[in-house]
């Protein structure tokens, strides 16, 4: 796992990160008050990607994140994808989602995984998960990846909107 601003988090502190992304995102495709997200989340930026492939990835990644958590607080060293703790790793093949889809998404997705958070016991934080590939992961690294993947995908939707609507 990456030694960063999220490493010391602790779970209320991901739960509590995890529930204010979907108000931050909707603030940030609301920054140009003169035209609606609609309009431009499919202009495709610099970097190659829009930002509803952005939005889109990031809460993919969080619904799985929270799949491996869920797995990893009630099975013994369950096997989870790499994708977990692996940026790399992550690609998805599916048909494209509307804004509203990926809003929805990002919605429960980070709702469920804040309540499963809040839910675990102390003990469960200790709890271990095999990755794909090789490699082990811990219950608390698991739930810091979740904040760590929402937080630089609502600083890259921020930059993007701002790119895309200048």
């Amino acid at each position: 796992m990456a030694d960063d601003e999220f490493s010391d988090l602790k779970p209320a502190q991901v739960a509590q990160t995890l529930r204010s992304l979907p108000r931050r995102v909707r603030e940030a495709l609301a920054q140009r008050i003169d035209r609606a997200p609609e309009s431009f989340v499919h202009i495709v930026g610099p970097g190659g990607d829009s930002v509803l492939d952005l939005l889109s990835h990031g809460a993919s990644t969080i619904a799985i994140i929270d799949r491996a958590l869920e797995q990893t607080l009630i099975s013994d060293s369950p096997t989870v994808p790499a994708a977990v703790a692996d940026p790399a790793e992550r690609h998805f093949d599916r048909a494209p989602l509307s804004l509203h889809d990926v809003l929805e998404l990002l919605d429960d997705s980070v709702e469920t995984m804040a309540g499963r958070i809040d839910a675990a016991a102390p003990s469960d934080w200790l709890r271990t998960a095999n990755l794909t590939g090789g490699g082990a992961i811990a219950a608390d690294e698991i739930a810091i990846e979740a904040a760590r993947t929402g937080v630089k995908m609502l600083r890259a939707v921020t930059a993007l909107v701002v790119e895309v609507t200048a």
